[in-house]
């Protein structure tokens, strides 16, 4: 799996740009490093191990040639050749005892790189430069190597087709550790090859289920530490969300009781407007009529100048009751939320006597009576929009829910002559209705075109609505 993360990188404008890059998880990392770094120990290990058993089987393939090879060379110790009766003495040892059998080859070379003696008379004589091999043979080491026949003298052994094991060993001067010869042999050694090639196999299964142990004993830490981060991360989320809907609540009962209060201060209102002003006028008016009498007697008097002010009065009198009584909203806890809603409607026609279409089909028989307060005020402030701005034409009413979606609806045919208020108005009741509906989790819509009416629309998804907490 590759995850993908964010960088920000300047383009050629100096401009900071985000580009999605991919990213290759750290597990995927580390046992790619792991694999590598134990596959290298691995043939690191096989080579050790291999070099030991060569120098094994070398020591003491060396130990058995060198008892009767090293007599007959020491005349190389007064000059770098052998004579023709070392020659024949050595050919005649090597075939009595080893060669044929176990000893596919042998060469001894001098300092400077000549091959002295041979088994294949034809190489004898012939000088070629120092290679590595021999070079670490004369400084005094002695090195075996497994079916390395890549040097140009070596085009005999090739052709044997079998696996030859290759030493080298430095030849002695007696009494002395001066090197004046090396004999270079060539073991025929199938098992050795098949011992070395089983412990590289060994050497490689135990490095690699190593690996393998390793690899799933980290994805397994790292798995169980993702999973100690992502349970910490979930229970400070869980937190987070419990935190959340509690001060979510503490909203909603702050909204509710806002919505109290307002209507408490309303009914105020009302109730001091009913208690003060209208009573002061009614008080005025009943002067007035007192007055009636007065005027007849009083010629200087002008007719009519004491109706008119009583005309005023009464006026101002219905428009203070109407007012008061649209401050006071009726007892609507006892009430359903479609009796609510209908209320609304009826007392609208009864003080403006117009005509309320009302299509209200089927709610939720029990409500929150936050919720029924805020939707007959909807409907209260609506249907004065409607009437004071289009006359009262083509008022409605419409009402329905349908999967826990509470539509409620009010609308009028025009004319749009009048002033309109919008949401984004001074108008404080359309601002009022949208605080109202958004602070209960609802939506507030509202649409007006010319010649085609208005259209207010409140939205509450009762699912998700909470209920108010103490």
């Amino acid at each position: 799996m590759v995850a993908r993360r964010l960088v920000r990188r300047v383009d050629g404008r100096g401009a900071w740009h985000y580009i999605r890059v991919r990213e290759v998880p750290p597990i995927v990392v580390i046992s790619v490093t792991l694999a590598c770094g134990m596959a290298l120990l691995g043939i690191w290990i096989g080579g050790r191990m291999e070099e030991g058993i060569l120098q094994r089987a070398a020591s003491k393939t060396v130990l058995n040639m060198d008892s009767f090879i090293k007599p007959i060379v020491q005349g190389m110790a007064e000059r770098p050749i052998l004579s023709d009766n070392a020659r024949s003495a050595l050919t005649a040892v090597l075939n009595r005892m080893v060669l044929g059998q176990d000893v596919a080859a042998i060469k001894i070379w001098s300092p400077q790189g000549e091959i002295v003696y041979s088994n294949r008379s034809e190489l004898i004589g012939r000088t070629y430069p120092l290679f590595p091999d021999l070079r670490h043979a004369f400084n005094g080491e002695l090195v075996a190597q497994l079916d390395d026949l890549d040097d140009e003298e070596n085009e005999y052994e090739r052709s044997l087709g079998v696996h030859l094991l290759e030493i080298y060993a430095p030849l002695r001067e007696s009494g002395t550790n001066r090197i004046i010869a090396v004999a270079e042999f060539y073991e025929i050694r199938d098992e050795l090859w098949a011992e070395v090639l089983g412990i590289r196999l060994q050497t490689y299964a135990v490095v690699g289920l190593m690996a393998a142990a390793m690899v799933g004993l980290l994805s397994r830490l790292m798995s169980r530490q993702k999973r100690v981060a992502l349970e910490k991360r979930v229970t400070e989320l869980s937190q987070l969300l419990a935190h959340n809907r509690e001060l979510q609540c503490r909203i909603q009962n702050s909204h509710h009781r806002m919505a109290e209060i307002n209507e408490l201060f309303l009914r105020r209102v009302s109730a001091e407007l009913h208690d003060a002003p209208a009573q002061l006028i009614g008080f005025a008016l009943l002067r007035l009529d007192a007055l009636r009498p007065l005027q007849k007697t009083q010629p200087s008097a002008e007719p009519g100048e004491l109706e008119v002010i009583r005309t005023a009065l009464a006026d101002s009198l219905d428009e203070i009751r109407n007012i008061s009584a649209g401050l006071a909203a009726p007892e609507i806890e006892d009430l359903s939320l479609t009796e609510a809603l209908t209320t609304a409607a009826v007392r609208h026609a009864e003080r403006t006597g117009t005509t309320v279409h009302c299509e209200v089909g089927k709610l939720p028989g029990t409500a929150d009576p936050s919720l029924k307060m805020c939707l007959y005020r909807f409907a209260q402030e609506g249907l004065n929009n409607a009437f004071r701005h289009a006359d009262g034409n083509g008022q409605a009413l419409r009402a329905h829910c349908e999967d826990g979606l509470l539509v409620v609806e009010i609308s009028d045919d025009g004319p749009t002559s009048g002033v309109k208020q919008t949401p984004t108005s001074s108008g404080l009741g359309l601002a009022g209705l949208r605080g109202r509906i958004e602070s209960l989790g609802g939506l507030f819509e509202f649409t007006s075109q010319p010649h085609l009416g208005t259209r207010l629309t409140a939205r509450f998804n009762l699912a998700n609505t909470e209920p108010a907490y103490a």
